[in-house]
């Protein structure tokens, strides 16, 4: 069920607001025995909870902010292309969250910067590289790199750390959606 579960939060944060219904249906499906068991519920029209329950137990809840997480090809990479980056030294990882949820765990990412994302905008416009190194205790991102990931923990700050890149001209970055949360999930319930 845990691993059912985790792919469900994979697809659906893989989704574009349109195409919530249709995804929740096609996963549900792939959910034989305990697809009679979920349900969809509608919060606005950019907002929805998809709840997975085998009564009496309640296993997770997942919520979509689609009008604070930017889920655009261009922005995005995606839980699968994302772990492989990570384990092959293929993106530079920039967790934007505060330092206490940092300390509850990271990715495991070889090159790894720790901004928050109050800072972010001084840190790339303002500090210079050995400014930054001194700060942040790493090379200052280049701005012709495409491998730079923003990570938060549900996608809406490292949403936001892709705008605050672009309009410094960081323009390949992207952001992983999922966040901690789907990354924590997934790699505990699908380790290979």
């Amino acid at each position: 069920m845990n691993r059912a579960i985790a792919k469900l939060r994979g697809s659906f944060l893989s989704c574009s607001p349109g195409k919530f219904s249709s995804s929740f249906n096609s996963c549900r499906q792939s959910l034989s025995g305990f697809s009679k068991n979920l349900q969809l519920i509608p919060r606005a029209e950019r907002y929805g909870v998809l709840q997975i329950s085998s009564k009496p137990i309640h296993y997770s809840c997942v919520s979509f902010h689609y009008d604070k997480v930017d889920l655009s090809k261009e922005n995005c990479i995606f839980f699968d292309d994302f772990k492989t980056g990570v384990q092959n030294d293929q993106i530079q990882v920039v967790d934007v969250r505060r330092q206490d949820e940092v300390d509850k765990g990271r990715v495991p990412a070889k090159r790894f910067i720790h901004v928050h994302v109050e800072e972010l905008e001084e840190a790339l416009n303002e500090l210079s590289n050995e400014e930054f190194k001194e700060k942040h205790g790493a090379e200052k991102p280049d701005k012709n790199a495409s491998d730079i990931v923003f990570f938060c923990r549900l996608g809406i700050r490292s949403s936001r750390a892709v705008k605050i890149a672009k309009e410094a001209g960081y323009k390949s970055s992207r952001h992983y959606p999922g966040g901690w949360a789907v990354w924590n999930e997934r790699i505990h319930s699908d380790p290979q």
